[in-house]
């Protein structure tokens, strides 16, 4: 591949030196040239593990961790006298004073605009909830819009009652963070609870299908109707029947599969039950110490920090399908293109003389 073609990548060698060198070699014979050093499958992996590519992480992560240890007093600080326009001007000039300085791969306004996208979608109203409220962490279950008759009239709607954890929420403190901060244990039940249900849902629903034509044909029921009863009274009339023990446990699994099923919702429901209710004397028990605790590190710094990660993410999937597709590119020699030239000529001049025109 030509010398003109990878250093398009120059911003990448910038930053990382010593990383051209581990993806390419010149080719001996054709100054100017380079052949790529790895197969194309490994390029990420090399990418990944190359040591500039390494150090630029921890360059990366280390200027987040010092702007989080500059900002992290501000955003304790916050209060009702606090002018979030002047707040976000404040960090956002040091996160892009704290990335500007060094050649990274990540550009320093991409990750000024990291922040500001987040400051626009959450941290924005948090901060106005905050001046308004202070640091309080208010649970609540929102309740669905009144409806209008035709006249115009409001009609009253039922009051929805929280059953489960799904069904309440905090603006400022989101349950997620409550419940992996104190109830983890709880949490995992409850995963495991749901993979049980989804595990039964899908052999009961392969079952079926598998037996559609079969023992579990709707027309071997009552009122054409598969159903726990119908199933139960088709094992009794089966009974004593010659040769009925095959369909007999097919009809038997289905029950089986079925309270497995109940079971594992009743479990989930008590599981989901209790976590509802430690969620909701958690709530009225958070100190103001433990909400701005939880709001600022496990919500404002762990999301940004994610964002950040993708956006180093993004630059190795970028820097792979860019050398990926040059590696593609020019797979072929010129000596195997001119073969191929050569090859088509001579289909397309074999078609000629058999259609009659003299070459």
């Amino acid at each position: 591949m030509p010398q003109h073609d990878i250093e398009q990548l120059q911003h990448y060698w910038d930053a990382c030196p010593t990383l051209k060198d581990a993806l390419f070699a010149p080719v001996a014979d054709r100054p100017g040239y380079f052949r790529l050093l790895c197969d194309k499958s490994m390029i990420r992996e090399t990418v990944q593990q190359q040591p500039d590519f390494v150090a630029q992480t921890v360059v990366y992560q280390t200027h987040f961790n010092e702007w989080k240890a500059q900002v992290l007093p501000m955003l304790e600080s916050m209060g009702a006298d606090t002018r979030p326009a002047k707040l976000i001007q404040e960090i956002s000039d040091l996160l892009l004073e704290k990335f500007r300085g060094d050649v990274l791969l990540v550009e320093s306004y991409d990750v000024y605009e990291q922040l500001m996208t987040y400051w626009n979608e959450t941290m924005q109203d948090d901060s106005y909830l905050i001046v308004a409220e202070g640091w309080k962490a208010t649970l609540y279950t929102p309740q669905p819009a009144a409806k209008k008759y035709k006249e115009g009239n409001l009609k009253a709607v039922k009051q929805k009652v929280p059953v489960t954890p799904e069904d309440v929420v905090c603006d400022l403190l989101p349950v997620s963070i409550v419940v992996d901060t104190y109830f983890s244990e709880l949490k995992a039940l409850t995963i495991a609870a749901e993979e049980k249900i989804a595990e039964n849902e899908t052999a009961l629903s392969e079952l079926l299908e598998e037996e559609a034509d079969n023992y579990l044909d709707n027309t071997n029921f009552a009122n054409d109707i598969i159903n726990d009863g119908n199933v139960k009274k088709r094992i009794r009339d089966l009974k004593g029947t010659p040769d009925a023990e095959a369909e007999i446990a097919v009809l038997e699994k289905y029950l089986q599969l079925k309270e497995d099923m109940a079971d594992a919702k009743r479990v989930l429901k008590v599981i989901k039950g209790d976590l509802l209710k430690k969620l909701t004397d958690k709530y009225n028990a958070l100190t103001e110490t433990e909400t701005r605790s939880l709001v600022i590190e496990k919500k404002w710094f762990a999301t940004l920090s994610e964002r950040l990660n993708t956006e180093m993410q993004q630059i190795s999937q970028n820097l792979t399908t860019r050398v990926s597709e040059l590696a593609e590119r020019y797979e072929q020699t010129l000596t195997e293109i001119d073969w191929e030239i050569v090859e088509l000529e001579k289909k397309v001049k074999g078609h000629l003389k058999s259609m009659g025109f003299m070459l």
